[in-house]
């Protein structure tokens, strides 16, 4: 079992203690509504007991808390592709008129990112395999993450920075709970506007909606939203057809970003334009983990996400 270094306790102890005392008090508030459904005659063997309850509870707790701390830290790193299939899949992020001159840079495991091609637009694109923006969530690294994306000059400059960072602090064994308090103290907004486009058939990545990591088909653009909510926008968050703020909630809100999703028309395109690369993705990894449907990628999550609010959002619009 791993052990991590003292500083890596802190961010985990507050992450995970907080998700446990929630959970414990649920099984507590569980148990005094049975006690108040209890005959009087019964509370007194009830409350005798309670204690020995209690330490179960507490045991069971404090055990959870343990293996949050100490478990999944260890992770194989990255996986490393071929050149040329990194290469088309970075470029990928980009629309077509943008891909030439861009800057490509391709990731090594045991350094971080590396430039394999200078470019003359000032566009930056490469494919993370940490993704930042989850650690807050989800403090471990993954071996099969794969997050083709492209910056232009402002974002190449106030944002690629921190995502290459995260490579060669994760390329040098800092753990993951360790990078995430680095980055809470390095990450910057961008001063100006901008725009990053993801319009890769493929990312693989947690889905933020439902905390599970997900091959998607969803090509879109990013453009940079400091501080910027889905409430300012009155969209709703990861609508299908209307902008909506990402990552509001992600370091204090300086990289969120408003997000426009491709229309399906655009994404058959782009879905068609790259069916022979998205078969040499599937078949990289013995596990083919990057194995995907592109006529349902990703839709078990989404419609599984819809279906758990739409009650809500029917709650929200009920004038009766």
């Amino acid at each position: 079992m791993p052990v991590l270094p003292i500083s890596d306790f802190y961010p985990r102890i507050l992450l995970w203690s907080s998700n446990v005392l929630v959970k414990c008090f649920q099984i507590f508030a569980k148990g005094d509504d049975v006690m108040r459904g209890k005959a009087k005659s019964e509370t007194a063997a009830y409350r005798s007991r309670g204690l020995g309850r209690a330490i179960v509870i507490v045991a069971a707790c404090t055990t959870l808390l343990f293996l949050g701390l100490v478990g999944a830290e260890a992770q194989s790193p990255a996986q490393k592709l071929a050149p040329e299939l990194e290469t088309e899949l970075a470029l990928s992020a980009a629309p077509p008129h943008l891909r030439k001159q861009a800057s490509v840079y391709l990731y090594d495991p045991a350094v971080g990112m590396v430039q394999s091609r200078a470019g003359e637009n000032g566009y930056t694109c490469f494919v993370a395999r940490t993704d930042i923006v989850a650690l807050p969530m989800h403090i471990e690294y993954r071996d099969d993450l794969i997050i083709p994306m492209c910056f232009d000059r402002v974002g190449s400059k106030y944002i690629v920075p921190e995502w290459f960072y995260a490579e060669a602090q994760r390329a040098k064994g800092v753990s993951a709970a360790d990078l995430l308090a680095r980055l809470m103290t390095k990450v910057t907004a961008p001063p100006n506007p901008g725009v990053s486009p993801m319009i890769s058939p493929i990312l693989r990545i947690y889905f933020t909606p439902t905390c599970k990591v997900s091959n998607l088909n969803l090509p879109h653009y990013m453009y940079y939203a400091p501080n910027a909510g889905v409430e300012d926008l009155g969209g709703i968050y990861f609508s299908p057809t209307h902008p909506f703020i990402a990552n509001q909630d992600v370091f204090d809100g300086k990289q969120a970003f408003m997000i426009h999703v491709l229309g399906p028309v655009a994404k058959a395109a782009i879905n068609a334009e790259y069916k022979d690369m998205l078969q040499k993705l599937c078949d990289a990894r013995v596990d083919r983990a990057y194995c995907m449907d592109i006529d349902t990628a990703g839709l078990r999550d989404q419609l599984t996400w819809a279906l758990q609010s739409l009650p809500e959002k029917l709650g929200d619009t009920d004038s009766s």
